[in-house]
């Protein structure tokens, strides 16, 4: 709003997906996934889910619409990678939690904070 031209902005849904696809890259490319990769990956899942689940809070109605549409579509890159042949053990069985939890933070109805 404080710009002239709005296309010469780095809009909020330019950050998550630049995040996301960082973050969750070795999903992409069928790599195996480190220990701290991994972890950074759980708490990326940890830091979406409070802002998808939790009462409003700080996040502006764009950005929990975002990161939800971001969850639908880390739950079809997690199918895919999980399908896919050659990764570790760790590896499908940490993607497979993520899909579990993804898929439990969309059913899940927000909670709304008391009036």
């Amino acid at each position: 709003m404080k710009v002239n031209d709005p296309k010469e902005t780095l809009g909020l849904a330019d950050v998550y997906d630049t995040l996301q696809d960082a973050i969750w890259s070795e999903a992409k490319t069928g790599q195996e996934t480190s220990l701290i990769r991994r972890n950074l990956q759980r708490e990326q899942l940890r830091r979406m889910t409070d802002v998808l689940v939790k009462p409003a809070g700080p996040w502006p109605a764009d950005a929990r619409s975002i990161m939800r549409e971001n969850a639908r579509q880390l739950v079809s890159l997690l199918e895919k990678a999980i399908a896919k042949p050659g990764l570790s053990k760790t590896t499908r069985a940490h993607y497979a939690d993520a899909l579990d939890s993804l898929n439990a933070t969309l059913k899940a109805s927000m909670q709304r904070a008391a009036p």
